[in-house]
């Protein structure tokens, strides 16, 4: 409770200053230095980010393969294991990227999967955790991968929805491909990650939550 009381005080003063200073950021800076916060530029934040050495491995993953142009460093707190490296994939569906990658500095990942119009054009949000040396990038597979949730302009849905193709009708799989693909019939959100990469031949007889993904593959999916 003490915790609690701590971040509702916080979230008034926050509210109290940004009320008080309205659009003078240069007051609005000072204001929040008064109160103890730090502040940081965009281009501060960033090479902070940079130096994290968990970050530093990741881009240099990233870099090594061919994807410096695919990704941004920034932070979501004020701790560095709040810093993150956000990849956009190349592939859009009706003009939004289809696959976000973002890799926190405290070992999470987050990836999120565009739908078509047919399911609202919301987002399946998957989270993991993931390691990286410097020298390969692996997102692990099992207890720690888990779907989590349908991402949707009027925020975070939690049912686990019917997948629905480009005409509006349910998805059914085969028995051989629910078997090479650990879905379910009919489809579920939760396996959307695993048909899509292998029913577009991203990815071959695969399921993601269970199997993970190596370098190799999320270069793949990030690419296509």
């Amino acid at each position: 409770m003490k915790n609690l009381n701590e971040q509702i005080n916080r979230i008034k003063s926050l509210m109290l200053i940004k009320e008080q200073c309205g659009g003078d950021y240069p007051q609005c800076e000072e204001d929040l230095e008064d109160e103890g916060y730090k502040v940081f530029s965009p281009a501060e934040l960033s090479s902070s980010c940079e130096n994290n050495e968990v970050i530093k491995n990741v881009k240099t993953v990233l870099d090594d393969n061919r994807l410096s142009g695919k990704y941004t460093i920034s932070s979501a707190g004020e701790s560095t294991l709040d810093c993150y490296v956000l990849v956009k994939g190349t592939n859009k569906e009706s003009g939004r990227v289809r696959f976000h990658f973002t890799f926190y500095a405290d070992g999470q990942v987050v990836i999120s999967q565009q739908l078509n119009s047919q399911n609202n054009a919301d987002k399946i949000l998957y989270r993991g955790k993931y390691e990286c040396d410097g020298s390969t990038l692996k997102i692990l597979g099992g207890r720690d991968f888990k779907y989590i949730g349908i991402k949707s302009s009027g925020g975070a849905n939690f049912e686990n929805k019917v997948y629905l193709n480009t005409s509006g009708a349910e998805i059914h799989p085969t028995a051989t491909q629910m078997d090479d693909w650990g879905v379910t019939d009919p489809l579920k959100y939760s396996g959307v990650l695993s048909y899509y990469l292998n029913v577009n031949s991203i990815l071959s007889n695969i399921n993601v939550l269970s199997d993970g993904l190596n370098t190799t593959e999320i270069k793949k999916i990030i690419n296509h």
